[in-house]
C-alpha cells in the first residue's frame, strides 16, 4: 500500500491507541483512610493510611507514568501523620490529668475538712 492509499482518518495502530493513565487505588484508600482517622477509628485508619500512601508513592513512581494520583497519596500521608499526632498528643493530656487528679487528691480532702468545719462553727454545732 502506498502513500497515496491513505486517506484522511485511516490510521493504523500497532498494538492499540494508548491507553490514558490510571489512578491509584492505593492512593484513594490512603486519602479515604485518612479522612475516617479524624472520625472513624483515629489511630487504626491513620497508620494505615501512612502504609497506604507509602505503598502508592512507590507504586507510583514504578509505573513510569502510567499511574496518577500521587496529590493524593501525599494528602493521605499528610492526614495519617496529622491523626497520629493528634492520637499521641490525646494520650499525653489525659496521662497528665490523670498524674494531676491523683497528685490533688489529699489536698480535696483537706479542703472539704475545711468547709465542714467553717460550717459547723457558722452553724454552732
Amino acid at each position: 500500500m502506498s502513500w497515496q492509499e491513505y486517506r484522511a482518518g485511516e490510521y493504523r495502530y500497532y498494538g492499540g491507541p494508548p491507553q490514558p493513565p490510571q489512578t491509584s487505588g492505593t492512593a484513594t484508600a490512603a486519602l479515604v483512610l485518612g479522612i475516617c482517622g479524624f472520625f472513624v477509628c483515629p489511630l487504626i485508619c491513620s497508620i494505615a493510611a501512612i502504609i497506604c500512601g507509602n505503598i502508592a508513592l512507590n507504586e507510583i513512581d514504578r509505573s513510569g507514568g502510567r499511574v496518577t494520583g500521587r496529590d493524593m497519596a501525599k494528602a493521605g500521608l499528610i492526614l495519617g501523620w496529622v491523626g497520629v499526632a493528634l492520637c499521641v498528643l490525646a494520650i499525653l493530656a489525659i496521662a497528665a490529668f490523670i498524674v494531676w487528679a491523683a497528685s490533688t487528691e489529699g489536698d480535696v480532702d483537706y479542703y472539704y475538712d475545711t468547709q465542714i468545719s467553717m460550717i459547723r462553727v457558722a452553724l454552732n454545732v
